[in-house]
């Protein structure tokens, strides 16, 4: 967990650090070799066989589009196929680390852990607002935004997310302080997610501990008017100043279409809004008319290939695809409302996690990405506490 928190940073010393969150999703995969035979064991993963069913269907459908397609060569398939189900793998993974109860020893340990964490980003902010030893940060809003040795302040908005999630679910009295301080400088990243993330962080807190209930519908709905509020000047810019003109745009309303073009099945892994499909230039691109687009018009000029997540669902696999994934997600949350009778700080923090995730899927590739793998083996150790019999992990067996 420490290890993907800093990956970033440990990117710019040796690029072989680059590939950690890859590795991790790689030892999920050893984790299903290892036990094809216990099919149980996926099942508890998972917690039901519908989720292992609609991932299956879900790259299914990609592979039939690339079958019937052709559109890239297998190589880029495998690859951008990979990238796609990483998050999963990561779930396994973390599922599969803890093969015993945790106990209030292991609590304490990762708890201290995460604040001598806090404490280390809280030094280096200090020093940000003080020199400019980091070089420099975009401007927003009048202010210098906090990205301290990360390659970009999204990434520490995602790293300091991941340790809040973590002081939340692992919580002891000493922790709250540094969760606020977390909050405070994942806000100064000035990222729209980060006010997002935020306000979740507030709203979830208040319902669970305050009003001791688990989300109404109406409260999702306010939760998440306040998002849409908070990102609605970078929303606005880009799909209402912009429509059809930005690139974000065209990526989005180009995926409906092909959604529509394609039905039911999409073009296939690699040959849109992904890394792979800019990088190795798809043909469903100059199709569409990219290569007219500034913009969009080839790998090494373009620049907002890959910066958005859904287009990739709705132009890959299309409707059935889309529907398969969002399956997935909605059975993840019904899981996850489930821990709730059990503990409800583990049930804030994983909660906290997997909304941070949803915001961040509006503008970025939040599931692919490197920072999603740690949510995901959080999410599968939760998952290896509370769906298959074990005590919860504050070691509180009767609560």
């Amino acid at each position: 967990m420490i290890l993907l928190i800093i990956q970033s940073p440990l990117e710019q010393v040796n690029s072989l650090f680059s590939y950690l969150d890859e590795m991790t999703a790689l030892l999920g995969v050893a984790t299903v070799i290892l036990n094809y035979r216990k099919f149980s064991t996926l099942n508890a993963i998972y917690y039901e066989k519908r989720v292992i069913i609609l991932l299956s269907i879900y790259v299914a459908i990609g592979l039939l589009a690339n079958l019937i397609y052709n559109y890239q060569p297998l190589s880029y398939v495998v690859q951008d196929l990979f990238v796609n189900v990483k998050f999963f793998l990561s779930v396994i993974f973390g599922f599969s680390i803890f093969q015993r109860k945790i106990y209030d020893k292991d609590r304490e340990q990762i708890s201290l852990i995460m604040r001598l964490v806090s404490m280390l980003f809280l030094i280096l902010f200090l020093i940000d607002r003080t020199t400019s030893t980091f070089g420099y940060s975009e401007i927003r809003y009048g202010i210098r935004s906090l990205k301290l040795n990360y390659q970009h302040s999204t990434y520490l908005a995602a790293a300091l997310a991941g340790v809040i999630c973590l002081l939340i679910i692992f919580y002891e009295k000493k922790n709250l302080k540094y969760i606020v301080i977390d909050t405070i400088m994942m806000v100064f990243t000035l990222r729209s997610k980060s006010f997002g993330a935020a306000i979740a962080l507030i709203v979830i807190a208040y319902v669970v501990f305050i009003h001791n209930g688990k989300f109404r519908v109406w409260q999702i709905l306010i939760l998440a008017l306040l998002g849409l509020l908070v990102g609605w000047s970078q929303f606005s810019f880009y799909f209402v100043d912009l429509a059809g003109k930005s690139a974000r745009s065209k990526m989005l309303t180009t995926s409906l279409s092909i959604m529509k073009d394609y039905f039911p099945i999409g073009t296939g892994f690699a040959t849109y809004a992904s890394h792979m499909a800019g990088a190795h230039y798809s043909p469903v691109y100059v199709k569409y008319g990219f290569q007219y687009i500034y913009e969009l018009r080839n790998s090494s000029q373009g620049t907002f290939f890959d910066d958005q997540f859904w287009p990739i669902i709705f132009g890959q696999t299309g409707a059935i695809g889309t529907v398969s994934y969002i399956g997935i997600l909605v059975i993840y949350y019904l899981r996850i409302s489930l821990i709730r009778i059990k503990n409800k700080y583990v049930y804030c923090g994983i909660l906290f996690a997997f909304i941070y995730l949803l915001i961040s899927s509006i503008a970025e590739p939040a599931f692919n990405n490197s920072v999603a793998c740690l949510f995901g083996v959080v999410l599968g150790v939760v998952f290896k506490q509370y769906c298959s019999g074990s005590v919860n992990i504050r070691g509180d067996a009767n609560e």
